[in-house]
């Protein structure tokens, strides 16, 4: 479960934070060097509601728990999580 679980959140929300400083680079906008921000960014460029922004910072930080925290996560807790959340992740894409 874990590895699994880690892999997965990783990925998206890696991916999210890597197209939203592309896009803003493509535009001639500044790249924040700090991820939430750069999608934070993204979404008052092109004035997005959904997903729901407050949606994609949890994930942006759970991310950063899972980087830099995991001893300390209850990887039973964060399973179901993951699963509700990949539906919207998967719509940002």
């Amino acid at each position: 479960m874990f590895g699994y679980t880690t892999l997965e959140l990783k990925a998206l929300v890696e991916s999210a934070i890597g197209c939203s400083k592309h896009y803003l680079k493509a535009h001639g906008k500044p790249v924040p060097s700090e991820a939430r921000a750069s999608i934070e960014r993204v979404y008052e460029h092109l004035a997005l509601t959904e997903p729901d922004i407050n949606d994609i910072r949890v994930a942006v930080g759970m991310r950063n728990a899972i980087i830099h925290d995991y001893l300390n996560l209850d990887w039973k807790k964060l399973e179901p999580v993951v699963r509700e959340k990949n539906t919207i992740m998967y719509t940002c894409a």
